[in-house]
């Protein structure tokens, strides 16, 4: 049974529990934003090394060794 003394007390608990887990909701969407923009810059990446890739067969570029 419940204290009626423990309901402010409860109530200050369940208010904490729900801002930690807006807090963590936010976190999440933070760190998948992160990832969409480390798969972008991986892309992008891949894309500059197939160009680059192009412009030395295509154009015979030669490289030192």
């Amino acid at each position: 049974m419940i204290n009626l003394t423990d309901l402010p007390t409860l109530w200050q608990i369940a208010t904490a529990l729900d801002a930690q887990q807006e807090t963590i909701e936010k976190h999440d969407m933070i760190i998948k934003q992160q990832q969409m923009l480390i798969d972008k810059l991986t892309q992008t990446n891949w894309e500059q090394a197939k160009l680059i890739d192009k412009i030395i067969t295509e154009i015979k570029i030669p490289i030192k060794k």
